[in-house]
């Protein structure tokens, strides 16, 4: 149903394109009226009706339908924009007429681009009275005629709710030049961002994740009711078919404690019943269950405390009291799913009219909103994605309509799209991912306030915004962050088991059989990179040694070098290892001068090594798209830095092994000092040293075996896990007894 509230896009129904030979609007008016009659949703008609239709003179009818027991509904077009004495002397022409040319009349409708006044005066008669005073007389008519006919009217607001189905779009586009939001217009713009998204969206390659909840909350989906009613019937049936037992002991006890927890669960039954019946309004409320579950604790315990006191027989519950303990289990788990429920992400999202997504790079932030869009689009739910870098100047509104082609004004984009999801009967959702990869990340200060309260004002859309954590201050202000509902992707985190096996088994790769327990492996990206190298490289295992630092470091850039090298991204020869290159240069440049560069001297280094590209081939470009590197703007200033942390610790730790085991002891003693600052080096210093040296971190600290030194034997446990077999050195079994 229509909310009437929410302004439709503008029909101008003045503007009507004309209808060839003549060119009238009057002639194209009556033949998108005849359209509408037959293809649109202005009638329900009954199957296996035949239908025809008139020119001039056309006997007092636009055209017919003639139902399957030869029944006629005739339907009448003027174009006319009054109801007054001139407009129902014509349409009392055609009804004389229409009597006349169709003895199986049963219906008649008139179609006008118009809605009747209905307030009368002391002196005037409005037109719907006179409208309902001519109806009495066609009716009467008709009787004399040898028949009863419903006469009905059709005005503009009918005429414009019909018009905007999803399935009208051509018919509005053709008779009124206006843009609008089609199923297959839909799909086009999800398909477009998944082109536009490159690598960084795998559609056969998709793992469910727990984040996905958000949406259908957000969204107010089927599946959020399903949720809520499925909770609803755990409740149910732990209190079982014929209610609670009560045990035959002291019922004189049992009896009132049972009553007051049974009025408790009605109340908290009450309660969810009506989140059931909220979870589909596009501004439904969802009750607090809180006071209901804290009210059923006392009774509850009431319960239960009479069970122990009075049923319990050698450690047993037996008979009705047996029973009694079992329902006490389930309403207890019933309970906990409910506050599992409430507590969860689909409940927070639930009455946001915006919420925000971030994680750091390679989470999958881009691919779970990709996916999200083109799922929805197949399932005929409004969405509208764009990708962040591809905002310029703002305001929002504009840009976002250009970059999805909208072609009427930019104003009349929420409430075109409001109305495509209206007619479809669900909350649209709105999708910009990642606001830190904009030219110009202040747009978002400046224009995102407003547009989030422009959102709000229709209640069948929804904003969702995704922004990598690192970057969420220098693209937000504090003031917009606050207005947002922060949710955060953590990649496989929550799945991990799952999700490795999952990418695994996709690309063929047989399951190694050390544990992949690293954070690295949590990451999409990471992982992805990974397998793609092993299976570009025609393998299909892991090392049998496992999978040390350096084999992690090689794999992952010999992989961004087959990514970037090819002819639609950055175009090389792959053979020139330009990604490797790039990264020992990059990271020799942050060892001189600290964790960060500037981004001129970043793109002086990677346009020496692939000069004379334009921006969308550059190296550069290529290294940011794939989160190998990430932009860092601290007071306005460019800077670069590592995408993946961890590739930086370990491109700095490689370059420091490879000036000499001398050197290297120089450089590890000089880190030291300020661990804290370099702890993700060291951490990498202790698995690289023992693979290219030999020799433990905690040795070329010089940690005497009778100390306890927490960082450095931390990192010695936590280096096990990333190093071949043979990399343990002579004093592994020195080192562990130490750390034991």
């Amino acid at each position: 149903m229509r909310d009437s509230v929410t302004q439709l896009p503008e029909i101008n129904w003045h503007q009507i394109r004309g209808k060839a030979p003549s060119g009238s609007r009057r002639d194209g008016f009556e033949e998108l009226g005849n359209q509408l009659m037959i293809y649109g949703c202005l009638v329900t008609w009954p199957s296996s009706t035949t239908f025809t239709t008139f020119g001039n003179p056309d006997g007092g009818r636009e055209g017919r339908g003639e139902l399957p027991g030869g029944a006629v509904w005739g339907w009448q077009a003027k174009y006319l924009f009054t109801l007054d004495d001139d407009a129902l002397a014509q349409i009392d022409k055609s009804i004389r007429r229409v009597l006349t040319t169709e003895p199986t009349l049963e219906r008649y409708y008139v179609l006008m681009p118009y809605n009747r006044p209905g307030g009368d005066t002391a002196k005037t008669k409005s037109a719907w009275t006179k409208w309902n005073e001519h109806v009495r007389r066609w009716e009467t008519a008709a009787v004399s005629a040898g028949r009863a006919v419903t006469f009905e009217y059709i005005g503009e607001t009918q005429l414009n709710e019909c018009l905007l189905q999803p399935s009208q779009a051509g018919r509005l586009r053709y008779w009124f030049d206006l843009d609008v939001f089609s199923e297959d217009r839909l799909r086009q713009i999800a398909a477009r961002a998944e082109a536009d998204a490159g690598g960084r969206y795998s559609p056969a390659l998709n793992v469910e994740l727990p984040i996905r909840a958000v949406f259908d909350g957000l969204a107010h989906t089927p599946a959020f009711e399903h949720d809520i009613r499925n909770a609803l019937a755990t409740l149910r049936k732990a209190r079982g078919i014929y209610g609670l037992s009560v045990p035959r002991e002291r019922p004189d006890l049992f009896e009132p404690a049972i009553a007051m927890l049974n009025e408790r669960l009605d109340g908290l039954e009450e309660l969810v019943t009506e989140a059931a019946r909220q979870a589909r309004q596009p501004h439904g409320v969802l009750p607090d269950f809180t006071p209901a579950i804290e009210a059923m604790e006392a009774p509850s315990a009431s319960v239960s405390d009479l069970l122990r006191q009075h049923c319990l027989k050698d450690r047993y519950y037996t008979d009705n009291a047996g029973s009694l303990y079992g329902q006490l289990a389930a309403i207890r788990s019933a309970v906990a799913e409910l506050n599992e429920l409430r507590a969860g992400r689909a409940w927070r999202g639930f009455e946001a009219a915006a919420i925000l997504v971030t994680g750091t790079g390679g989470a999958g932030k881009t691919h779970l909103l990709c996916d999200l869009a083109k799922t929805r689009a197949a399932n005929a739910l409004p969405t509208i994605i764009a990708l962040g870098e591809q905002f310029e100047h703002g305001p929002i509104e504009a840009d976002l309509g250009r970059i999805i082609g909208f072609q009427n004004p930019a104003s009349q984009l929420l409430t075109t799209f409001d109305a495509a999801c209206q007619a479809v009967g669900e909350i649209g959702l709105i999708v910009i991912d990642g606001l830190n990869e904009s030219a110009d990340r202040q747009l978002w200060n400046k224009y995102l306030s407003s547009f989030l309260n422009d959102v709000a004002k229709y209640r069948h859309i929804r904003l969702v915004l995704s922004c990598r954590t690192e970057f969420l201050a220098d693209t937000l202000s504090d003031i917009l962050q606050a207005r947002l509902p922060v949710f955060q992707h953590t990649g496989f985190e929550e799945v991990p088991r799952d999700a490795i096996r999952q990418f695994l088994d996709w690309y063929g790769i047989e399951r190694p059989s050390f544990p992949m327990m690293d954070p690295e492996f949590t990451n999409p990206l990471f992982l992805k990179l990974l397998c793609t190298a092993l299976m570009t490289s025609g393998k299909r295992r892991f090392p049998r040694t496992g999978i040390g630092t350096s084999w992690i470091y090689d794999s992952f850039l010999d992989a961004m070098d087959i990514r970037l090298s090819a002819e639609e991204r950055c175009d090389y020869d792959r053979t020139s290892e330009l990604v490797r290159r790039a990264v020992e240069q990059i990271a020799a440049a942050m060892h001189a001068q600290g964790r960060r560069l500037l981004r001129a001297d970043v793109d002086r280094i990677t346009s020496a090594l692939l000069p004379d590209r334009k921006w969308s081939q550059s190296l550069l470009n290529g290294l940011l798209k794939e989160a190998v590197l990430a932009n860092l703007s601290i007071d306005g200033t460019e800077y670069i830095r590592f995408g993946y942390e961890r590739l930086g610790d370990i491109a700095l730790a490689k370059l420091i092994a490879a000036d000499g085991l001398d050197g290297a002891k120089a450089e590890v003693s000089r880190l030291a000092e300020r661990w804290f600052t370099n702890a993700g080096v060291l951490q990498a210093l202790a698995a690289v040293l023992p693979e290219v040296f030999g020799v433990e971190l905690i040795d070329i600290l010089q940690i005497s075996t009778a100390e306890y030194h927490p960082d450095a034997h931390a990192d010695f446990l936590l280096s096990l896990g990333w190093r071949k077999l043979e990399a343990v050195s002579e004093s592994f079994s020195v080192t562990e007894d130490r750390v034991v």
